[in-house]
């Protein structure tokens, strides 16, 4: 079992930690550091949900790097350059709510254009629209042979 102490003992004796046996507001029973009070298991938490959303960031840059190469187009730039995601979680081209957001950028320049939803981002390429919304003339896929 852990010693108690509180945090003016523990500033007095020169310790950068200390224990008091109560919970923080999450609810972790564990040490704090002296210069701000955090909780340890607090900071240790944050950390790793930074990590864990910039593996998962870094994934899909990797991914969009790798279809950009095999479609022949300008990759588009990577998430941390972009202006972050929408908060309020709605698509930045028809301003309806949405679970996922995606990247849209301009396949010719290869710089950003605005986080949309699934229906917008396909709306662009169906529909053969340029970066403005406006009509483009057709420009047949080429289609893989199947082995």
């Amino acid at each position: 079992m852990r010693k108690k102490v509180t945090r003016e003992a523990a500033r007095a004796a020169g310790l950068t930690r200390y224990y008091t046996g109560r919970p923080c507001a999450a609810g972790h029973v564990t040490e704090r550091l002296v210069s701000n009070g955090a909780c340890l298991q607090c900071l240790r938490d944050a950390k790793n949900a930074s990590k864990t959303a910039a593996r998962r960031a870094s994934g899909r840059d990797s991914w969009r790097r790798h279809t950009a190469r095999r479609l022949g187009y300008l990759p588009p730039p990577r998430e941390r350059d972009c202006p972050p995601r929408p908060s309020n979680g709605r698509c930045q081209t028809c301003h309806k709510p949405t679970q996922r957001l995606d990247l849209h950028h301009n396949h010719k320049t290869g710089e950003f254009i605005a986080w949309t939803c699934r229906r917008c981002i396909s709306k662009f390429g169906k529909h053969h629209m340029d970066d403005l919304g406006r009509r483009r003339p057709h420009a047949p896929r080429r289609r893989r042979r199947r082995a």
